[in-house]
């Protein structure tokens, strides 16, 4: 929805599902993963440029080291790796944006070498004894670049992609309908 009013940047992505990737050290399944259908010269098609992680029965720590190893070995072509970590026992919702360390200024490179960072972590919640839902650090911005490796086009009405305080709560409250936690729109 929120690519469908980039004059049809939604119909230039190529949405893979949860596909297998092979590699010598492991074989993983993300819950989606996303690339443009137009690549760059020279830009392999062998990995998507996002990942979506979610978890439910998994440990934070064990969802951050999959979005890390998305990012890593595919050195740096999955340029975003998104995690969903629900809460089973509170309506907690933490979405985290992993990506690459920005290369600093001065920097030489005699090698590729990837370093996985966290660059935003929102978290939705209900807190106890209250009805309405509470996002802290919103919007959740995914960087219009990173997903179609080719800068926004503003006459396109391209940009980067926004997940409101509003949006998350919305997904957050589906979520939770199916916990059977209950609450009120924000």
């Amino acid at each position: 929805m929120k690519l469908a009013g980039m004059n049809g940047a939604n119909l230039s992505l190529d949405w893979y599902g949860a596909a297998d990737k092979r590699t010598p050290s492991r074989t993983k399944k993300p819950n989606q993963q996303f690339a443009p259908q137009d690549l760059p010269e020279g830009r392999s098609d062998e990995w998507p440029t996002m990942v979506m992680e979610s978890g439910f029965s998994e440990s934070e720590s064990q969802l951050d080291g999959d979005a890390m190893w998305w990012v890593k070995e595919s050195r740096g072509d999955v340029r975003m790796a998104i995690t969903i970590l629900v809460d089973r026992r509170k309506p907690t919702i933490v979405f985290r944006q992993w990506g690459r360390r920005p290369v600093q200024t001065g920097q030489t490179h005699t090698r590729v070498l990837v370093e996985p960072v966290p660059q935003q972590s929102v978290v939705v919640s209900k807190p106890h004894g209250q009805s309405t839902v509470s996002v802290s650090n919103g919007p959740l911005t995914l960087p219009f670049s990173d997903l179609f490796l080719a800068q926004p086009v503003d006459t396109k009405g391209e940009r980067d992609i926004e997940f409101m305080d509003a949006d998350l709560g919305a997904i957050a409250r589906k979520v939770w309908d199916k916990q059977e936690f209950t609450c009120s729109p924000p």
